[in-house]
């Protein structure tokens, strides 16, 4: 699909790659959100709007007239997206105890991250779709499908909430920003001057600061986002 979407907007390749890149930073800024959003609200609302607001996202980049209302689309898909994977752990991880690795909550992790895999830019290039608003348009009727068996067979529940850690989780955002611009201003084939460029070690740096200030800062206190996997906790920012 990548082709037809150079052709379409008259890209670059790099600025192709952001269409992955925004969903993505877009899915990780909004798990703090959407995790401790369900452990209030209700895990089955919150699965069931993030659903809606993908598949608002899928819409709009299937109609996106412009690239940057194609990365707009995108950034909703991520956001509608970081609403599942913590939901669906955090019900499975109620329905089985902890019995170590391999056991229904391992073997559910790597079910649920089949989706990134499938993810529509990729599935276009695989199914060989020439227009690249295809693969959103068709996968429309699939989320359809997953918005009602959810709705139907997912049960309400929610969790102890602890207090959200709106400051951790600013940073959190900041630092995946950073990263993710830094990363995209790497040229592989002149890495060492591609480093010198302020555009590539100015958000290292800011990075690298953010990791150290809120590590001392931190002191003990829990991550902005942590999961339990298989009894194991697993945290950002803290872990």
């Amino acid at each position: 699909m990548e082709p037809a979407l150079r052709e379409a907007f008259a890209l670059t390749d790099r600025a192709v790659a952001w269409t992955f890149m925004a969903s993505v930073l877009a899915n990780l800024a909004g798990l703090p959100v959407t995790s401790s959003l369900a452990d209030r609200a209700g895990r089955k609302r919150v699965c069931l709007a993030c659903v809606a607001v993908f598949a608002a996202g899928v819409l709009a980049v299937a109609l996106a007239p412009t690239f940057g209302g194609l990365l707009a689309g995108r950034v909703v898909q991520g956001v509608g997206a970081s609403g599942t994977f913590p939901v669906a752990a955090a019900v499975i991880g109620g329905a089985y105890p902890p019995i170590g690795a391999g056991g229904p909550p391992a073997s559910s992790g790597r079910c649920l991250a089949s989706p990134s895999s499938s993810d529509p830019p990729r599935a276009g290039s695989c199914w060989g779709l020439t227009n690249w608003w295809w693969p959103f348009a068709l996968s429309l009727p699939l989320i359809a499908v997953v918005f009602a068996w959810t709705a139907r067979r997912l049960s309400e529940s929610t969790a102890a909430a602890r207090p959200f850690d709106a400051a951790g989780a600013a940073t959190l955002v900041l630092l995946l920003a950073a990263l993710v611009v830094g990363l995209s201003g790497l040229d592989a084939s002149m890495f060492g001057a591609s480093l010198a460029r302020p555009a590539v070690w100015g958000p290292f740096g800011l990075a690298a600061a953010l990791v150290a200030v809120e590590s001392v800062e931190r002191s003990g206190r829990p991550p902005p986002l942590e999961y339990v996997v298989c009894g194991v906790p697993l945290g950002l920012l803290g872990c």
